[in-house]
Formats: C-alpha cells, structure tokens, sequence
C-alpha cells in the first residue's frame, strides 16, 4: 500500500482522460522510492460539461456565412474554456461527485495514514478549494484521503475570481491543519 498518494486535478479547456499522463510519468521518473510507496493518479471532470459544450461547438461549426468562419475558432476556444468556469457552479454536485469517486478509488490502494498531496490548475484549485469546505461541514461523508492531506500545490487558481459575487463571502479553503493535526500547506504559482 502506498505512503503517499498525489491526485492531478485539471482546470478549465476541452481536456482528454489521459490530460496528466507526461506531467505524472515525469514525476514518477524523478520519485526516488518504490512504485509501491506511492501513487499518483488524475481526477478527470471534464466530460460532465462536454457533451453540452460540443453541442454548442456544433451549433458554432455549422454555420457557413463567411464572417463566421473567420470567428469560428475564437468561438470554439471561448466555449471549451470559459463555458467551464461559468458552468461550474449549476454542474457543482455532478464535478465534485467525480472528485469524490476518484478519492474512494485511489483510498482503496493507500496506507490508512499515507500523506496526500494535491496538484491542481485553474478552475482544478476551485473544485478543490469548494471540496474541502464541503468536507469540513459536519454530516459531510469523511474521506480518510482528505484527512490525511499534507500539500496543496496549484497553478493559476482563479478563486478571488469565483468569490466576487458572493457578498460578505469568509470562506475558508482549509482550516490549516488536516484530521490528523499536522500542517497543510498551499503553494500557489
């Protein structure tokens, strides 16, 4: 069983299953331990919005006036990524239930007190960040995995972003300590 587990959380844009499979090998090719001492895996959540993106890609795609053929690319890069960011909140319970089955799957393959470490990007940092809090709350299912988090490393999180609509808004991602009473840390680059 593993002694640590890292999960890759990917943010906004038309992303494949396979999205971290270079960013993990690389970091297994640099790990000084033995695959079995550790595990790293990709939460993919994409596909929950991609069928009403593709179809709105579609729509875009067939239409043939000469204007729009020219915008149709703009057109293409503004659904498959910005339509994840405002489409986040109405598909919130649907994202986070793929968070929440790819945690119980890498749990199963895990030391009950392995350290965990999350990388996320973007919109990956958000889901992360609403996760946690949700987490937090009591009649809330406890997942040993976020219990047992150490790290949290993201890239561009947009959460003030998300958090300007929300008036007198006090969230807090992470109370600072996990269930386990050691320090969490947060890098953000």
């Amino acid at each position: 069983m593993a002694k640590v587990a890292v999960m890759v959380i990917h943010g906004i844009g038309d992303q494949d299953d396979d999205f971290a499979d270079d960013f993990m090998e690389s970091i297994s090719n640099k790990v000084d331990a033995k695959q079995s001492d550790y595990l790293i895996d990709s939460c993919h959540w994409a596909d929950v919005l991609q069928t009403n993106q593709n179809d709105m890609v579609d729509d875009i795609q067939s239409s043939s006036y000469f204007w729009q053929l020219i915008t149709r690319w703009v057109k293409k890069k503004l659904v498959t990524h910005f339509s994840d960011a405002t489409s986040y909140y109405k598909a919130y319970g649907e994202i986070h239930c793929e968070v929440k089955k790819k945690l119980r799957e890498m749990q199963n393959k895990v030391d009950k007190d392995c350290k965990f470490i999350v990388v996320a990007h973007s919109l990956g940092a958000m889901i992360l960040s609403d996760f946690i809090y949700d987490h937090q709350k009591p009649k809330s299912e406890k997942l040993a995995l976020i219990e047992s988090l150490k790290e949290i490393i993201t890239f561009g999180a947009n959460i003030p972003l998300f958090r300007m609509g929300f008036k007198n808004d006090k969230r807090v991602a992470i109370s600072g300590e996990n269930g386990h009473g050691e320090r969490i840390n947060w890098n953000n680059y």
